[in-house]
């Protein structure tokens, strides 16, 4: 916004590397291309002003210590090394924190300055107060805070129905590695995706217009043709919940079955939302059985 507003440059100061960066690499790089500077390993330490009138940010510069417990290194002060950034205007974005409700609730806060809560339930140490998005996760994505809402629902559900209560907690999900899931499909070369067209830099500085060209119909087809058709790895698990027989389990990041339980049923075959189970013909009894 500060491009398109007429600004004659504009920096952006991080504390930590590109690589650490929580930002959609593309949109760095277009921002880049329109412009802006992207000073990494700084941190702010005072707005300097004259006569009432910003005259630059002195910033501090940082090396990456250890990684910390959410797997990211933490930037730390160099003694010593600080320079000023001469600049009129300074636009925060360091995130937000809750606002004095929780305090007039009395409601417990982590270091990160978001609602301390059960994550399972979402409930608080608070009677009947229940919390979710981003006041309890913080910068978290919207499924995840989709998610929280509805364990939220579900707990408010059973606080104000009790044994009348119609909503269940989703099953927990397991996090599986993408890559194993890809090195499954022997018969599929992985593909880079189909590139966007972006108008230039200079077009796209003067004004808010979409930049981004749609894809062609053989574009589109390419994109769609890489996907590998993944589903299972662990996914909704629903053919463990249909078995009657226990056949299925999960191992690892895959589901599978036990043959001497299956008695060839096809409820998994014709409920998996994704078409990942196929019956064929086998060599003992029961004469089909059904595999992912």
């Amino acid at each position: 916004i500060a491009v398109r507003r007429g600004a004659e440059n504009v920096f952006i100061c991080y504390r930590r590397t590109r690589d650490e960066m929580p930002a959609v690499p593309e949109e760095v790089y277009e921002a880049e291309e329109e412009g802006v500077r992207v000073l990494y390993l700084v941190s702010p330490r005072e707005i300097v002003t004259e006569k009432g009138k910003i005259t630059g940010l002195r910033l501090k510069s940082n090396v990456l210590g250890l990684e910390s417990a959410d797997g990211r290194r933490k930037p730390e002060a160099v003694e010593g090394a600080e320079f000023i950034l001469a600049c009129d205007t300074v636009i925060t974005a360091v995130s937000q924190e809750v606002d004095e409700t929780s305090a007039a609730l009395d409601l417990a806060q982590t270091k990160w300055k978001t609602l301390s809560f059960d994550e399972s339930t979402g409930r608080t140490a608070q009677q009947d107060v229940f919390v979710a998005g981003d006041a309890a996760l913080g910068p978290s994505t919207v499924i995840q805070s989709v998610a929280a809402g509805k364990r939220a629902a579900v707990s408010i559900d059973r606080s104000l129905a009790g044994e009348r209560a119609l909503l269940e907690y989703d099953p927990p999900m397991k996090v599986v590695d993408p890559r194993e899931v890809i090195n499954r499909s022997t018969e599929i070369s992985l593909a880079e995706r189909v590139p966007l067209k972006t108008a230039p830099p200079e077009k796209r500085r003067a004004g808010y217009e979409l930049y981004e060209e749609t894809l062609t119909a053989e574009e589109a087809i390419a994109e769609a043709s890489r996907c590998l058709h993944c589903g299972c790895g662990i996914g909704c698990q629903i053919c463990e919940e249909l078995c009657m027989r226990q056949a299925w389990s999960d191992k690892g990041s895959r589901v599978e079955i036990d043959q001497d339980k299956c008695v060839a049923c096809g409820m998994c075959v014709f409920r998996c939302p994704n078409h990942n189970i196929e019956m064929i013909k086998g060599e003992i009894s029961p004469p089909n059985v059904s595999h992912v």
